[in-house]
């Protein structure tokens, strides 16, 4: 048993499963992982889950434009 995935945010499921599902670009789920990151480290895993939610499901909304 690996324990390192334990510690994978959620955020990072989230965007693997939204770059299977969307097709979304390289360049995107790179800026996402940064700025997913940054809030992570700033806000602690608990805060960040509901941020990353959020944030996700308006980028969703943006590209479905």
């Amino acid at each position: 048993y690996d324990n390192r995935f334990f510690f994978v945010p959620n955020f990072f499921i989230e965007i693997f499963y939204l770059t299977k599902v969307q097709k979304f670009s390289t360049f995107w789920i790179l800026q996402l992982i940064l700025i997913g990151g940054n809030i992570s480290l700033k806000i602690g895993m608990k805060k960040s889950k509901e941020i990353h939610n959020t944030f996700v499901l308006e980028l969703y909304c943006e590209f479905r434009r």
